[in-house]
């Protein structure tokens, strides 16, 4: 599925898959549903990344000189289990609220103050801002920026997960396998250091 400008027909608006055409807008907004895979979203860099499909879905609305979208992000990242290597599934939901603004991105140390938005007294929770430039607003970055925050620190297919033994390979998450499960380990303490440097073991207890 493209993320080039393709345009489809949602309740009576036409709207373009996470870029949308200002001059499309409505008084009551842009209902907005579009969905795209993350190889799609990372582009070339993606090699090495899970896969996955991301359903965007809300509404852009115009608040003065500025645009507001709210909407959520849904989809589920396809993965090896870190544990066993089995095709497993992890699911995501997020919420996104993303308020935009005509301009250049701000140089470093700018900030935006929330508080001179004109979305700020309509919604209790402080939106994310973005800006763009010409006719037209590209929600890419931002929703590319929610899936890597998505991407979970360790794929398990459960939490549970038994894994493989390190022995054989076998998935231990099946059957058990035939491999001994005791391994036998020696404390010894720091008396193994006298084993690595016996020239510093007092002489009493050498003999």
């Amino acid at each position: 599925m493209s993320l080039e400008l393709r345009l489809e027909r949602l309740g009576g608006n036409v709207v373009n898959k996470l870029v949308v055409p200002l001059s499309h807008m409505t008084d009551k907004g842009l209902t907005i549903r579009a969905e795209v895979t993350t190889s799609e979203l990372i582009g070339p860099d993606s090699a090495g990344e899970p896969a996955g499909t991301v359903t965007v879905s809300g509404t852009l609305t115009e608040l003065g000189d500025e645009y507001l979208f709210r909407g959520e992000l849904s989809g589920s990242f396809v993965s090896p289990c870190d544990r066993c290597l089995q095709p497993a599934a992890f699911p995501f939901r997020i919420e996104v609220c993303w308020t935009y603004a005509e301009g250049p991105e701000p140089e470093p140390g700018d900030e935006w103050n929330a508080e001179d938005s004109a979305d700020s007294d309509a919604f209790g929770d402080e939106p994310s801002f973005h800006r763009y430039c010409g006719a037209e607003i590209d929600l890419r970055p931002e929703v590319r920026e929610e899936v890597a925050l998505a991407l979970p620190a360790k794929f398990l297919c459960a939490t549970d997960c038994a894994g493989l033994c390190p022995k054989c390979g076998a998935n231990l998450n099946l059957a058990p396998c035939q491999c001994s499960n005791e391994v036998t380990l020696e404390n010894k303490g720091l008396a193994g250091l006298g084993d690595l440097f016996p020239e510093l073991r007092p002489k009493d207890l050498e003999g």
